[in-house]
């Protein structure tokens, strides 16, 4: 009997969070295996078991109304009360970011950002007797900003060559081939 199948990202590191409490077999095991049959290799990093905190990890974070210097942050609500929202530059380390308090909501509008940029989120809850484990990071991109000042210089010295993928390619910038 399967419990819980991952969905397989080729490429891509993809954190992912088991709950085995409704779980109601003879024994406990966990196997790691690809579907069917398939001949393929699974990776695995940073494997942990533990009991899962009382206070829900937060899931299903979402960006929206997206600006060249804000976003509303959403999260699907969980038993939590209130909330803690960090975020930061894309890859930053987590605890330099910058917090954001949410007393019973599921979002929280973030401002000062920079146009064109990309940022990575965490959201916590708390609950009435416990602090809730960090969610997986959120990434997101602000809309670009105009070019205000001339010259404007874009040298595309870090640009992949040979690549046709237009999300390696310079922010703001797309590929018509």
């Amino acid at each position: 009997e399967v419990a819980q199948a991952i969905p397989s990202v080729y490429g891509e590191w993809e954190p992912f969070e088991f709950d085995f409490t409704s779980y109601n077999g003879n024994g406990r095991y966990i196997a790691i295996m690809s579907p069917n049959g398939a001949y393929s290799y699974p990776y695995l990093d940073d494997l942990s078991v533990d009991r899962l905190s009382p206070c829900p990890r937060v899931r299903n974070i979402t960006a929206s109304a997206i600006t060249g210097n804000s976003a509303t942050i959403s999260w699907a609500a969980t038993s939590a009360s209130d909330y803690e929202v960090e975020y930061g530059p894309l890859g930053f380390t987590h605890g330099n970011g910058t917090t954001v308090y949410v007393s019973a909501a599921n979002s929280t509008s973030i401002t000062g950002l920079h146009a064109s940029s990309a940022y990575d989120v965490y959201v916590r809850g708390f609950c009435d007797s416990d602090t809730g484990n960090w969610s997986f990071a959120y990434s997101f991109r602000t809309e670009c900003g105009m070019i205000d000042s001339l010259p404007y210089f874009e040298d595309f010295e870090t640009v992949a060559t040979g690549s046709s993928n237009n999300s390696s390619f310079v922010p703001c910038w797309m590929r018509l081939y």
